[in-house]
């Protein structure tokens, strides 16, 4: 096995689990225990593929998606749908290095500080997000500094620890919340213009060990899927990728 690290799937489910855009690679045959990515914790790290044929998928997809509405109805603000038979799609890669930085840079955001010029040690880091949870409130920046395994594309003020579509445990989150609140953390902070986060995306991974370089490729990345997410109405899901991945988009 190669090198594996976090990235994002926008789109269909059911597409997701066809597993086709993944150029090169082949269908699971069964759950897949791969090891988290080097300073990332608590993020689950099993694949449970659905090999069913498609109309069986789309119905455990369908179910799941109205147990979605049935949990969530409380916050709610918006139609909960999206077309499971649409196949485009889009790729981000922010990796678990620079996802964590992003992360870091939020919470201190969270806290109005200034962020250190480099991530800490894990158990440094740790104590910052263990910061979050000593909050009267729920934090501001809670859909970029918490783990969530699924954004949907309706708005909704809360992430949903429940199951999954194919019975794994899941903190579900909003797309159009984590946009605004990528949106929110930007205009404190670094104040780019869309064509500058387009840059910092398409300049790939840093290599200069900066916390804040780091952060703004998580960020970058992270800000084009959920808006990918909203412009075209497609849930999105982390899944860990190994060495090469489909095209950045396939619309």
């Amino acid at each position: 096995m190669g090198r594996v690290d976090l990235a994002i799937y926008v789109g269909s489910l059911d597409y997701f689990w066809e597993w086709e855009w993944l150029t090169g690679k082949l269908w699971p045959s069964g759950p897949i225990e791969i090891p988290a990515p080097e300073g990332i914790e608590g993020v689950k790290v099993t694949y449970f593929p659905i090999k069913d044929d498609r109309q069986l998928r789309r119905k455990k997809i369908g179910d799941w998606r109205e147990r979605m509405r049935t949990e969530l109805s409380e916050w709610l603000k918006a139609p909960l749908d999206w077309d499971e038979a649409d196949r485009r799609h889009a790729v981000a890669t922010p990796n678990g290095k620079c996802w964590t930085s992003l992360m870091l840079w939020a919470a201190h955001a969270e806290f109005n500080e200034k962020p250190p010029a480099v991530a800490g040690s894990d158990e440094a880091n740790n104590q910052t997000f263990a910061r979050l949870g000593q909050l009267p409130d729920e934090p501001r920046f809670r859909q970029i500094v918490q783990c969530i395994d699924y954004w949907l594309p309706a708005p909704f003020e809360t992430v949903l620890n429940s199951d999954g579509p194919v019975g794994d445990s899941a903190s579900i989150g909003s797309s159009p919340v984590l946009l605004a609140q990528l949106e929110t953390l930007n205009a404190e902070t670094w104040k780019a213009d869309g064509a500058t986060i387009q840059r910092w995306s398409e300049a790939g991974e840093p290599t200069d060990g900066m916390l804040e370089s780091e952060a703004r490729y998580g960020f970058a990345e992270l800000f084009l899927a959920a808006q990918y997410s909203c412009d075209n109405h497609m849930p999105m899901k982390y899944y860990f990728d190994e060495n090469s991945l489909s095209p950045d988009a396939d619309a």
